[in-house]
């Protein structure tokens, strides 16, 4: 069981900054969400802090946490992440954990393994164009309650998560797809 109490899970869904994740935190208790895929990790505390609201409400499952990233290949204006650091500090919570370098580009390398994911969370700092092969495989990752949240930037510092439908998923894993614009 994990040691997120109701106090701190109230305050995530709804106090908490950025605003953009009480959306994340809400879904999760919602939906119970028990696996998630996170492309382009916003930040390792939010990682974890996802893992273990996942724990609270997910009737004591197993949680299963994914992320495919740069990790040591992060661009400059994102903050600095090791993939041995994420793995150590994702592991420690319990929950059964895979983190997969590569950025968006190694979707398709964990697609097979990864069936049946509840919460796809795809971060703002990833563009359309790193994404283009990975739309193709993210249905296959998907079940009919799969929510999936595509991160788009504000033009004050902020951005906020936009709930993809699976037809428009569908769509944008077509070859020759036009991205959705913001």
């Amino acid at each position: 069981m994990s040691a997120m109490g109701w106090f701190r899970f109230a305050f995530l869904a709804y106090a908490s900054k950025p605003v953009a994740d009480r959306q994340i935190y809400r879904s999760v208790r919602r939906l119970k969400i028990t696996s998630v895929l996170e492309v382009g990790v916003g930040s390792l505390e939010r990682a974890k802090t996802i893992v273990a609201a996942c724990q609270r409400c997910s009737d004591g499952a197993t949680v299963r946490y994914a992320a495919v990233d740069w990790f040591e290949e992060r661009p400059e204006s994102m903050t600095p992440l090791s993939l041995i650091q994420a793995h150590r500090e994702l592991n420690a919570t319990g929950a059964k954990v895979r983190v997969s370098p590569g950025g968006p580009a190694a979707i398709e390398a964990v697609a097979n393994a990864l069936p049946n994911t509840d919460l796809v969370l795809i971060s703002p700092d990833v563009d359309d164009d790193c994404l283009e092969r990975g739309w193709y495989f993210l249905p296959r990752m998907c079940h009919a309650g799969t929510v999936v949240l595509r991160g788009r930037a504000e033009g004050n510092g902020e951005y906020r998560y936009e709930q993809l439908s699976h037809e428009a998923v569908a769509a944008l894993a077509q070859p020759g797809h036009r991205s959705l614009a913001a």
